[in-house]
């Protein structure tokens, strides 16, 4: 009876141990829970990324930090990023057109875990997102010309330009087309309700990727007195396409206005600070992503400003 009892109190200890593992295991998980939203243009759509302490919001496309950054025509911003909560955090797409179709990512750096939800925006005008640069780069024989379709219901068949040859390739809604590329200039067409139109053209550029990416931050000082001037830089060198973001102190992300910038086979992305306080101390933490490959990685340093 007695060994019975202690087998009981066994398996209940384990099962205990089991749910609370469970309880405290868990992913990144998007509210709410559709993988594709089809907006009206001028709606709203409010969409709430928890699990982590480290996600952050990123669009799927070589524009993204360009994309999330944003304003208006009256100079308010397009894209409403919060923490709702330490473990949560909010994206707000309001009075969406046509530009905001596409795929929003939430990614948690640390554990590069990622969840993804596909947004469109039909125009009856505008087919195909419009791309700033009309620029496709190639790493491998398949890449995505993204040629992107407001609305999903569009097929979408990808064409040489000069030849008008049709490619063989997977159409990736809210992404674009992949396929097997040259370096040559390519064009997408849709197809609706029996009306054809055409996107932008596309120009195919073979590059050359690293391996892995090394980031590291120079600065002006660790330590300063309040009142000097603090400037940091952050660099990673083999990379022609990047994109940077930085976690610092709140107060000094009121006054940041990070500045990027390119020289031979390097990035960098540098922090200026005219006047420092106290509230500026803390870690500066810079986060590089190679767009192309999709490789990131991040250094950091502590400053501290003496009262």
């Amino acid at each position: 009876m007695r060994r019975l009892k202690a087998s009981v109190l066994h398996l209940m200890a384990t099962f205990a141990a089991l749910v609370y593992f469970c309880s405290e295991v868990h992913g990144l998980e998007i509210t709410p829970h559709d993988k594709e939203f089809v907006l009206a243009q001028g709606s709203s759509l409010n969409l709430t990324c928890s699990g982590s302490l480290d996600a952050l919001w990123e669009f799927k496309r070589d524009d993204s930090q360009r994309l999330l950054d944003e304003q208006d025509e009256n100079g308010n911003p397009r894209y409403i990023i919060f923490r709702s909560d330490p473990k949560s955090i909010a994206l707000f797409l309001k009075s969406v057109s046509w530009k905001d179709t596409g795929v929003y990512q939430c990614i948690d750096h640390n554990s590069s875990e990622t969840r993804e939800v596909a947004v469109f925006v039909p125009d009856p005008e505008v087919w195909f997102v419009k791309s700033d640069h009309g620029m496709v780069t190639k790493i491998s024989e398949e890449s995505i010309v993204p040629c992107v379709a407001t609305n999903p219901n569009i097929t979408v068949t990808l064409y040489e330009r000069d030849t008008n040859r049709p490619i063989k390739g997977q159409y990736l809604p809210g992404e674009g087309y992949k396929a097997q590329l040259e370096d040559i200039t390519y064009v997408c067409q849709g197809e609706l309700n029996g009306k054809l139109k055409k996107s932008q053209e596309f120009n195919v550029v073979s590059i050359t990727v690293p391996e892995n990416i090394e980031p590291y931050i120079s600065t002006s000082k660790t330590v300063l007195k309040q009142g000097e001037p603090l400037t940091i830089n952050c660099t990673v060198h083999g990379v022609e396409l990047a994109i940077f973001s930085w976690h610092i102190p709140i107060t000094a992300a009121v006054e940041a206005h990070p500045q990027t910038y390119e020289s031979t086979k390097s990035m960098h992305s540098c922090l200026i600070f005219p006047r420092t306080t106290v509230g500026y101390s803390g870690n500066y933490v810079c986060h590089v992503k190679e767009t192309v490959e999709g490789l990131s990685a991040f250094s950091s340093v502590s400053i501290t400003v003496l009262g």
